[in-house]
C-alpha cells in the first residue's frame, strides 16, 4: 500500500500512514501540482487535463495539468514523475516555477482530503499532439484561456470553452466542449484563485 507521511494543520509532522487511511480519516499529506502554461498572441493559457472515468476520485472531471501524492520521504521534486507518466513529456525540474504551497481540504462522500499542495508553473511550448497520455488515469488533454477560467470561478461567466482532444487505446478525437464549475475537480476556490494569481505574477 502506497504510504504518506501526515501532518498536522501547521503541517508539522506527525507520522506515516496508509493513503486510504489517511483519506479516511482526514490527514493532511503533501502533493505535487504542476500547471503547464502557454502563451499564444500575448494570451495566457493552461492545459487541463480530464480524468479518467475509471478514477476512484473525481471520474471525469477536469483538473491540474499533472498531479499527484508525495509519498513518504518524498520531496516536491519527486514529483515531477507524475508529468511523465501522465503526459508523456520529459521536463526537467529546474524549468519549474514554485508557485508556493497551498493548503487544500474538501470532503467528498467517504473522502476527507487536505492537501498541502507544491504548485508548480511550465512554460509549455507543446503542441496538443505532443501528449502521450497514460490512459489508466488521463482521458483527455484540453487547452483553455486563464482568464476564462479566473472569471468562471468568479462566477463572471457561467461557461467557457476548452479545445483538446480526447484518446483511448485505439483512437484520438479532437474536440471542443463546454465547460462549467461543476466540470472541474471542486478545489478550494481559494486555491484557484491563488494559483491563478500567482500564474500571472510570473507570465503575464
Amino acid at each position: 500500500m502506497e504510504q504518506l507521511t501526515i501532518y498536522n494543520e501547521n503541517m508539522e509532522k506527525i507520522g506515516v500512514m496508509e493513503r486510504e487511511q489517511v483519506h479516511k480519516e482526514g490527514w493532511w499529506h503533501e502533493t505535487f501540482h504542476c500547471w503547464f502554461v502557454k502563451i499564444v498572441a500575448g494570451e495566457l493559457y493552461l492545459y487541463v487535463q480530464k480524468r479518467q472515468a475509471g478514477k476512484d476520485t473525481f471520474p471525469e472531471k477536469f483538473d491540474i495539468t499533472a498531479a499527484g501524492h508525495l509519498r513518504a520521504h518524498e520531496s516536491p521534486e519527486d514529483g515531477q514523475r507524475e508529468v511523465a507518466e501522465e503526459l508523456g513529456i520529459e521536463v526537467d525540474f529546474a524549468q519549474f516555477v514554485p508557485l508556493g504551497i497551498f493548503a487544500d481540504e474538501g470532503a467528498f462522500q467517504e473522502l476527507i482530503d487536505r492537501e498541502f499542495c507544491h504548485v508548480y508553473a511550465y512554460r509549455s511550448e507543446h503542441a496538443l499532439s505532443d501528449f502521450h497520455l497514460q490512459l489508466e488515469e488521463v482521458s483527455g488533454m484540453y487547452l483553455i484561456k486563464l482568464q476564462d477560467m479566473i472569471d468562471l470561478f468568479a462566477g463572471k461567466i457561467e461557461n467557457l470553452q476548452a479545445n483538446g482532444f480526447e484518446a483511448t487505446a485505439t483512437e484520438r478525437t479532437d474536440l471542443t466542449v463546454t465547460l462549467t464549475v461543476t466540470d472541474f475537480v471542486p478545489h478550494q476556490t481559494h486555491y484557484y484563485q491563488g494559483v491563478f494569481g500567482k500564474i500571472i505574477e510570473v507570465f503575464a
